[in-house]
Order: structure tokens, then sequence, then C-alpha cells
């Protein structure tokens, strides 16, 4: 049986959304969804600013730090305090990125000198998800001083560090309170330390089309399921919907065996039966009036 889903529930690869982004930029330059990619981040951020809060851009030599680029100037002509911190020097710049860079036209410090501000906003922007080397060095420190500080981050497309395929560490990561990723969710969002790493997630739309993309993963929830899903009927009795037979374990491993019943009562079994020893009996009556109980001494070895 083939179940109907929400698209919300899907969740893709690294790979998967690298070559659905090279699909797109065919048709439209890159760089028109990267400026997109930077506004719709922008808009995000703007909701969670305080007033007059000071904001600090961390920006990477990749299309992230792009992304970090266009957000910064957006911040920068609405009259945020904005400072901006580059991981290398311009002319290690290429691409979007650097196009993104020059458009900015702002002064840009080196991360080596980062000075966090109290209650500092902070945007990582410093890898995206085509990171596939350990963080090292200098970096280590920076993510260290922004874990003391306490102040909240935002992460572009997935925190710095965490493997956008498995959600592991990378030596080491950012932890985001926020973050703003495009199109869908990957599978570094969700699994391992990357779904606590990434805070609360926001799924934005950067003009890409809605059409089904070719490998995806689907997250277990009851959108999945439900309406397939056999409900309960006026006409239902206890033997319409189901038998369930639980063979119970010795006194000390009756802890299985609860759990067994338990799940099959939640789920609407019709009639659950557990098959248990005569010492075990009394633990199940009191745990379970409404299931069933049958001693089996004469066959338990």
């Amino acid at each position: 049986m083939q179940l109907k889903h929400d698209t919300k529930s899907e969740v893709i690869s690294s790979a998967e959304m690298m070559r659905f982004e090279r699909e797109h930029f065919i048709k439209k330059k890159s760089y028109f969804f990267m400026k997109n990619a930077g506004k719709q981040s922008f808009k995000f951020i703007t909701t969670i600013l305080k007033n007059k809060q000071p904001i600090i851009v961390l920006c990477g030599p990749g299309n992230n730090g792009g992304d970090g680029f266009v957000i910064a100037k957006l911040l920068k002509n609405k009259g945020y305090l904005t400072g901006v911190y580059v991981l290398s020097n311009k002319r290690n710049y290429k691409g979007d990125a650097l196009r993104a860079l020059n458009d900015y036209n702002g002064k840009i410090r080196k991360i080596s000198s980062l000075k966090i501000i109290k209650n500092a906003l902070i945007i990582d922007a410093l890898f995206g998800i085509g990171l596939r080397r350990d963080i090292k060095g200098k970096l280590i420190r920076v993510f260290n001083q922004i874990k003391k500080s306490n102040n909240r981050v935002v992460s572009i497309d997935i925190p710095s560090g965490i493997s956008s395929d498995t959600g592991k560490i990378m030596g080491s990561a950012i932890k985001a309170h926020y973050t703003v990723t495009f199109h869908k969710k990957k599978l570094g969002h969700c699994i391992n330390s990357g779904k606590e790493f990434s805070g609360k997630l926001k799924i934005v739309d950067i003009g890409f089309k809605k059409k089904k993309m070719k490998k995806t993963f689907l997250i277990n929830s009851p959108n999945l399921w439900i309406k397939k899903f056999p409900s309960k009927k006026s006409f239902h009795h206890k033997y319409s919907r189901g038998k369930v037979v639980i063979f119970g374990g010795a006194k000390e491993f009756t802890g299985a065996t609860i759990l067994a019943a338990e799940s099959a009562l939640r789920t609407g079994v019709g009639s659950a039966k557990i098959l248990c020893s005569k010492d075990t009996l009394q633990i199940y009556s009191i745990k379970f009036p409404s299931v069933l109980k049958t001693e089996i001494n004469n066959i338990i070895n």
C-alpha cells in the first residue's frame, strides 16, 4: 500500500539538494536564488530581533557566506548595527559569494578578531550543506567563544560544523537557536546532534519549483498514515477489532510484556491476552485489568 504524504514530511540529502539546485540554475542564474535565500532569511531574522539589537554576521568562503553577505546588506540598509566577519581574505572568494561580498560593499573584519558584543544576535553563515571536512584550529576557538557567550544564534541552511547527511558534529559545531533552511529539511536537521543543534527550524521558499524530487526520505508522523488507520465503527465489538496474544517472560522480565500489551491497547486492538506463569499473573492483573490473562505453567521449561 502506497501512502500519500504531506510534503512537509519530506527530508532530502545534501547530494539531492545540490542536484536540484543545479537543475534550477540552468534556467535562472544562481545569484538570483542566492539573493532570494538572503532575502527570506532576512525576513525571518527581523521577526526575532529586539529593538536596537546589534548583529554579528559570520560569513564563510562559499555560497553560505554569500547568503550571509546578502543578509548583512539588507540589515545594514535597514539601519541595524551590523558587524561582518569573514573566514578568509577577499581574494579567496569567487563566484556568487564574491559577487555578494562586492554588493555588500561594507566593512569586513577577520573572524580571528571576533569579539562578541553582549546580547548581539549572531548570524552563522560560515558553512552550509557542502561541508565535507572537520572543523579545526582557530574556528574551534571561535565556536567555543560563541557557546560561552550564550548569545542567540541563527544558522543559515544548517549549523556550521553539522554534517547535513548524518547530523553528526564534524570536529566542532555551532549550536543554533534557529536555523533557516531552503526548500526542504535536510537529513542533518533531523538526526543525531543535528536535531538538537538546529534549534527551531524555519523552511523558506526561495523560488524553486514545487515538483517532486528524485530521492526523498520521510519523517514518521501520523500525517503519513492516519487516513489509512482503521477507525472504530458503531457496530464493532471486542472480537471484530483483531486479537493479540503476548507470551509473558519470567518474573524478572515482565517489562517487555507490559510494553507490548500497552502498545496493543493503544493501537486499538479488540482483544489482548497475556500467556504467563503463575508467579507473574498477579503483576499483569494489577497492571492490566482489561487484558485477558492465562496461566501456562505446564508448558514453561
